[in-house]
Protein backbone atom coordinates (compact mmCIF):
# COMPACT_ATOMS: atom_id res chain seq x y z
CA UNK A 1 0.00 0.00 0.00
CA UNK A 2 0.98 3.30 -0.76
CA UNK A 3 2.04 5.48 1.74
CA UNK A 4 0.11 8.85 1.47
CA UNK A 5 2.59 10.85 3.13
CA UNK A 6 4.74 10.08 0.87
CA UNK A 7 5.48 12.00 -2.86
CA UNK A 8 5.70 10.47 -6.09
CA UNK A 9 8.67 11.64 -7.62
CA UNK A 10 8.08 13.55 -11.03
CA UNK A 11 10.24 15.51 -13.44
CA UNK A 12 8.49 19.11 -15.03
CA UNK A 13 8.02 18.51 -18.71
CA UNK A 14 6.74 21.82 -19.64
CA UNK A 15 5.49 24.93 -18.06
CA UNK A 16 3.19 27.55 -19.79
CA UNK A 17 2.58 31.27 -18.74
CA UNK A 18 -1.06 31.54 -18.73
CA UNK A 19 -1.26 35.14 -17.83
CA UNK A 20 0.39 38.56 -19.14
CA UNK A 21 1.99 39.23 -15.76
CA UNK A 22 3.13 35.76 -15.33
CA UNK A 23 2.18 34.86 -12.12
CA UNK A 24 0.02 31.69 -13.39
CA UNK A 25 1.75 29.26 -14.71
CA UNK A 26 0.43 25.77 -16.29
CA UNK A 27 3.10 23.12 -14.82
CA UNK A 28 3.29 19.34 -16.87
CA UNK A 29 4.60 16.98 -14.69
CA UNK A 30 6.18 12.80 -16.06
CA UNK A 31 6.15 10.40 -13.04
CA UNK A 32 9.56 9.51 -13.05
CA UNK A 33 8.15 5.66 -12.55
CA UNK A 34 5.48 4.73 -14.86
CA UNK A 35 4.19 2.59 -12.09
CA UNK A 36 3.66 5.61 -10.31
CA UNK A 37 1.15 7.24 -13.01
CA UNK A 38 -0.71 3.95 -12.66
CA UNK A 39 -1.05 4.59 -8.97
CA UNK A 40 -1.95 8.08 -9.34
CA UNK A 41 -5.48 7.24 -10.65
CA UNK A 42 -7.20 10.73 -10.02
CA UNK A 43 -10.90 11.80 -11.35
CA UNK A 44 -12.07 15.30 -12.32
CA UNK A 45 -12.21 17.50 -9.58
CA UNK A 46 -9.36 15.95 -7.30
CA UNK A 47 -6.42 17.93 -6.04
CA UNK A 48 -2.84 17.04 -4.59
CA UNK A 49 -0.31 17.90 -2.64
CA UNK A 50 2.73 19.44 -5.16
CA UNK A 51 5.72 18.96 -2.84
CA UNK A 52 8.95 21.10 -2.89
CA UNK A 53 11.80 19.80 -0.99
CA UNK A 54 13.44 22.15 1.71
CA UNK A 55 10.01 24.99 1.15
CA UNK A 56 6.49 22.84 1.72
CA UNK A 57 3.70 21.20 -0.18
CA UNK A 58 1.16 23.21 -1.80
CA UNK A 59 -2.45 21.97 -2.67
CA UNK A 60 -3.44 22.19 -6.20
CA UNK A 61 -6.63 21.17 -8.14
CA UNK A 62 -5.95 19.22 -11.27
CA UNK A 63 -5.94 20.96 -14.38
CA UNK A 64 -5.66 17.99 -16.67
CA UNK A 65 -7.89 15.56 -17.79
CA UNK A 66 -7.91 11.79 -16.57
CA UNK A 67 -8.49 10.25 -20.05
CA UNK A 68 -4.89 12.41 -20.88
CA UNK A 69 -2.10 9.34 -20.57
CA UNK A 70 1.51 10.24 -19.93
CA UNK A 71 1.29 13.42 -17.47
CA UNK A 72 -0.63 15.26 -15.03
CA UNK A 73 -0.95 19.31 -14.93
CA UNK A 74 -1.16 21.42 -12.41
CA UNK A 75 -1.81 24.99 -12.85
CA UNK A 76 -0.34 27.49 -10.24
CA UNK A 77 -1.07 30.81 -8.94
CA UNK A 78 2.38 32.60 -7.56
CA UNK A 79 1.58 33.86 -4.05
CA UNK A 80 3.41 32.53 -1.36
CA UNK A 81 6.83 30.62 -0.79
CA UNK A 82 5.88 27.26 -2.25
CA UNK A 83 4.49 28.63 -5.22
CA UNK A 84 6.66 31.51 -5.57
CA UNK A 85 9.55 28.59 -6.09
CA UNK A 86 7.58 26.45 -8.01
CA UNK A 87 7.79 29.57 -10.58
CA UNK A 88 11.57 29.89 -10.30
CA UNK A 89 11.80 26.09 -11.48
CA UNK A 90 12.44 24.75 -14.52
CA UNK A 91 11.50 22.74 -17.59
CA UNK A 92 13.90 19.04 -15.92
CA UNK A 93 13.32 19.58 -12.25
CA UNK A 94 12.37 17.16 -10.54
CA UNK A 95 9.99 17.71 -7.23
CA UNK A 96 7.30 15.71 -5.49
CA UNK A 97 3.07 14.92 -6.19
CA UNK A 98 1.21 13.91 -3.13
CA UNK A 99 -1.91 12.55 -3.98
CA UNK A 100 -4.95 12.57 -5.54
CA UNK A 101 -6.86 14.00 -2.74
CA UNK A 102 -10.35 15.21 -2.19
CA UNK A 103 -13.93 14.35 -3.83
CA UNK A 104 -14.53 14.33 -7.40
CA UNK A 105 -17.39 15.68 -10.07
CA UNK A 106 -19.94 13.08 -11.01
CA UNK A 107 -19.31 14.61 -14.56
CA UNK A 108 -20.95 11.27 -15.87
CA UNK A 109 -24.38 12.71 -14.87
CA UNK A 110 -23.76 15.27 -17.69
CA UNK A 111 -22.39 13.27 -20.51
CA UNK A 112 -23.45 13.66 -23.96
CA UNK A 113 -25.47 17.06 -22.34
CA UNK A 114 -25.58 20.45 -23.45
CA UNK A 115 -24.10 22.97 -20.85
CA UNK A 116 -24.00 26.98 -20.83
CA UNK A 117 -21.39 28.47 -19.17
CA UNK A 118 -21.91 31.87 -18.15
CA UNK A 119 -18.85 34.22 -17.74
CA UNK A 120 -15.71 34.63 -20.60
CA UNK A 121 -13.04 35.15 -18.48
CA UNK A 122 -9.98 32.55 -17.96
CA UNK A 123 -11.81 30.25 -15.65
CA UNK A 124 -15.13 30.10 -17.76
CA UNK A 125 -12.36 29.39 -20.76
CA UNK A 126 -10.45 26.18 -18.96
CA UNK A 127 -14.11 25.00 -17.79
CA UNK A 128 -15.13 24.86 -20.94
CA UNK A 129 -11.72 23.20 -22.91
CA UNK A 130 -12.32 20.51 -19.84
CA UNK A 131 -15.94 19.69 -20.75
CA UNK A 132 -15.63 19.94 -24.59
CA UNK A 133 -13.04 16.89 -23.89
CA UNK A 134 -15.60 15.45 -22.10
CA UNK A 135 -17.67 15.16 -24.90
CA UNK A 136 -20.12 17.79 -23.64
CA UNK A 137 -21.70 20.80 -26.08
CA UNK A 138 -20.78 23.77 -24.57
CA UNK A 139 -22.03 27.32 -24.95
CA UNK A 140 -20.21 30.56 -23.85
CA UNK A 141 -22.11 33.30 -22.84
CA UNK A 142 -20.85 36.55 -21.30
CA UNK A 143 -22.01 40.08 -20.73
CA UNK A 144 -18.01 41.74 -21.43
CA UNK A 145 -17.68 42.14 -25.55
CA UNK A 146 -14.43 40.91 -24.93
CA UNK A 147 -13.25 37.21 -24.42
CA UNK A 148 -10.68 35.21 -22.47
CA UNK A 149 -9.59 37.95 -19.79
CA UNK A 150 -6.84 36.35 -18.06
CA UNK A 151 -5.72 34.32 -21.04
CA UNK A 152 -1.88 35.51 -22.35
CA UNK A 153 -2.72 35.77 -25.89
CA UNK A 154 -0.96 33.26 -27.76
CA UNK A 155 -3.13 30.67 -25.62
CA UNK A 156 -6.27 32.65 -26.17
CA UNK A 157 -5.76 32.49 -29.88
CA UNK A 158 -5.27 29.02 -30.03
CA UNK A 159 -8.16 27.86 -27.54
CA UNK A 160 -10.22 30.18 -29.83
CA UNK A 161 -9.19 28.15 -32.79
CA UNK A 162 -9.74 24.90 -30.82
CA UNK A 163 -13.29 25.89 -29.71
CA UNK A 164 -14.09 26.84 -33.31
CA UNK A 165 -13.26 22.95 -34.35
CA UNK A 166 -15.07 22.03 -31.67
CA UNK A 167 -18.30 23.60 -32.31
CA UNK A 168 -17.85 25.78 -29.00
CA UNK A 169 -20.99 28.73 -29.53
CA UNK A 170 -19.38 31.62 -27.86
CA UNK A 171 -21.72 34.96 -27.13
CA UNK A 172 -20.45 38.03 -25.79
CA UNK A 173 -22.10 41.68 -25.37
CA UNK A 174 -25.70 39.45 -24.12
CA UNK A 175 -27.85 39.92 -20.80
CA UNK A 176 -28.36 37.13 -18.83
CA UNK A 177 -32.58 37.67 -18.20
CA UNK A 178 -34.05 34.10 -17.13
CA UNK A 179 -33.09 30.59 -16.59
CA UNK A 180 -36.30 28.35 -17.21
CA UNK A 181 -36.56 24.27 -17.27
CA UNK A 182 -35.86 24.58 -21.02
CA UNK A 183 -32.28 26.47 -20.49
CA UNK A 184 -30.38 30.44 -20.21
CA UNK A 185 -32.43 33.25 -21.79
CA UNK A 186 -30.49 36.07 -23.16
CA UNK A 187 -30.36 39.33 -24.61
CA UNK A 188 -28.25 40.25 -27.53
CA UNK A 189 -26.97 43.40 -28.28
CA UNK A 190 -29.30 43.84 -31.03
CA UNK A 191 -31.93 43.46 -28.56
CA UNK A 192 -32.97 39.47 -30.06
CA UNK A 193 -34.17 37.69 -27.24
CA UNK A 194 -32.97 34.23 -27.54
CA UNK A 195 -33.27 31.00 -24.99
CA UNK A 196 -30.32 28.47 -25.52
CA UNK A 197 -31.03 25.03 -24.48
CA UNK A 198 -29.28 23.33 -21.71
CA UNK A 199 -28.83 19.88 -19.55
CA UNK A 200 -26.92 22.62 -17.17
CA UNK A 201 -26.09 25.70 -17.04
CA UNK A 202 -22.97 27.05 -14.42
CA UNK A 203 -21.95 30.10 -13.26
CA UNK A 204 -18.35 30.88 -13.77
CA UNK A 205 -18.23 34.75 -13.72
CA UNK A 206 -16.23 36.12 -10.82
CA UNK A 207 -17.09 36.75 -6.89
CA UNK A 208 -17.32 38.97 -4.92
CA UNK A 209 -16.30 39.27 -1.84
CA UNK A 210 -18.23 39.62 1.90
CA UNK A 211 -16.99 41.72 4.23
CA UNK A 212 -20.37 41.92 6.28
CA UNK A 213 -19.09 39.92 9.26
CA UNK A 214 -16.02 41.82 9.42
CA UNK A 215 -17.98 45.59 8.97
CA UNK A 216 -20.37 44.48 11.98
CA UNK A 217 -17.55 43.84 14.81
CA UNK A 218 -15.61 47.05 13.67
CA UNK A 219 -14.92 49.09 15.98
CA UNK A 220 -15.60 46.90 18.54
CA UNK A 221 -12.36 44.93 19.23
CA UNK A 222 -8.78 46.55 18.66
CA UNK A 223 -8.11 44.47 14.66
CA UNK A 224 -9.99 43.16 12.39
CA UNK A 225 -7.84 41.31 9.68
CA UNK A 226 -9.50 40.10 6.48
CA UNK A 227 -8.05 36.99 4.88
CA UNK A 228 -9.29 34.44 1.98
CA UNK A 229 -12.88 35.24 0.11
CA UNK A 230 -14.34 37.80 2.05
CA UNK A 231 -10.87 40.11 1.53
CA UNK A 232 -10.65 38.87 -2.14
CA UNK A 233 -11.96 36.10 -3.66
CA UNK A 234 -9.24 33.68 -5.34
CA UNK A 235 -7.64 30.46 -4.33
CA UNK A 236 -6.59 28.24 -1.47
CA UNK A 237 -2.87 29.55 -1.73
CA UNK A 238 -3.93 32.86 -1.86
CA UNK A 239 -5.92 32.83 1.88
CA UNK A 240 -3.07 30.38 3.59
CA UNK A 241 -0.44 33.38 2.28
CA UNK A 242 -2.82 36.02 3.05
CA UNK A 243 -3.37 34.46 6.56
CA UNK A 244 0.38 33.94 6.93
CA UNK A 245 0.97 37.12 6.16
CA UNK A 246 -1.48 38.72 9.20
CA UNK A 247 0.22 36.93 11.35
CA UNK A 248 3.24 37.41 10.52
CA UNK A 249 2.70 41.38 11.14
CA UNK A 250 0.58 41.09 14.17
Amino acid sequence: MQNPYLPYPVRIDEIITETEDKNLKTFKFVFLDPKDEEKFAYKAGQFAELSVTGKGEIPIGIASSPTEKGFVKFTVNKVGLVSTYLHSMKVGDIMGLRGPLGNSYPWETLEGKSVVIIGGKIAACQLAEFLVKRGRKVTIVDEEETFGEGLVPERKNRLLYWFGKKGVTILTGVTCEEITNEGLTVRTRTGERLTLAADAIIPATPLLPNTAVAETIRGKVSEVHLIGDCENPRLIVDAVAGGWKVARDL
